[in-house]
């Protein structure tokens, strides 16, 4: 079975209670895009390396949320791309990579202040990085990878119906030798 297979099939449960429910932007269903600033490493034992390691990233998801601490989330995150170059030099230039992740996720939320929250995020993401390889090498910085993904943020609500979202995830390994993660930055308007 996916691992995905259980979150997507709760989560889509939950979306006929949610919306017959009034959305006061805190308990429910609710859609989201954030957009922020991707980082790429590279894991050790590989003649490659990761340049040009940051790009824009755009995260777009779907999230139920039970009650005003805990909820689940799921969506697609593009992380944008990196260079791919050999440290000895001697393999021509750089190619082009690009990642990606698709991610399944428990969320939790803690109110510090009135209009202040500390979120959380835990799960699994599905990262792809790919491009070109070189004719005569194989490159380890592309493939697909499932990893552990790791959330942590704060939410300010000025009020009711506006949120911002400041969010550091960690998508872990989106191929064998890349890790990726993102700084996001969210605007939410409750209609």
């Amino acid at each position: 079975m996916h691992p995905f297979l259980p979150g997507l099939l709760a989560l889509c449960a939950a979306i006929p209670a949610a919306v017959a429910a009034p959305n006061d932007g805190v308990v429910g269903a609710y859609a989201r895009v954030d957009v922020g600033r991707s980082h790429f490493a590279r894991m050790p034992s590989t003649v490659l390396q990761v340049a040009d390691s940051q790009d824009l990233a755009v995260k777009f998801y779907l999230g139920y949320r039970f009650d005003e601490r805990l909820g689940l989330e799921a969506g697609h995150v593009r992380l944008g791309s990196f260079s791919e170059v050999d440290r000895q030099g001697d393999a021509g230039p750089p190619l082009g990579r690009s990642a990606r992740a698709w991610f399944v996720a428990a969320s939790g939320r803690l109110a510090v202040a009135p209009s202040l929250f500390l979120q959380g995020r835990l799960g699994l993401s599905a990262g792809r990085v790919s491009g070109a390889t070189r004719p005569s090498t194989t490159s380890t910085l592309t493939g697909d990878r499932t990893a552990v993904m790791l959330g942590l943020g704060a939410e300010y609500r000025p009020s009711p119906r506006l949120t911002l979202t400041l969010n550091h995830d960690s998508y872990g390994r989106v191929a064998a030798h890349v890790k990726a993660r993102a700084l996001l930055f969210g605007l939410h308007i409750t209609l």
